[in-house]
């Protein structure tokens, strides 16, 4: 059970980044790489709900 829990959790976490990495550089090319880093890092300082 745990291998298959293993299994979801490398898929979600590292299937993922190519697309947040497509997402993070069409956001670049539209308002700049500066404004995106800061808007990436001040969404991933948040605490969690």
């Amino acid at each position: 059970m745990r291998g298959r829990v293993m299994g979801i959790w490398a898929l979600i976490f590292g299937g993922m980044m190519p697309f947040g990495s497509l997402v993070s550089g069409g956001f670049a090319r539209m308002v700049g790489v500066p404004v995106t880093i800061i808007i990436g890092a001040s969404t991933a300082s948040l605490p969690p709900p």
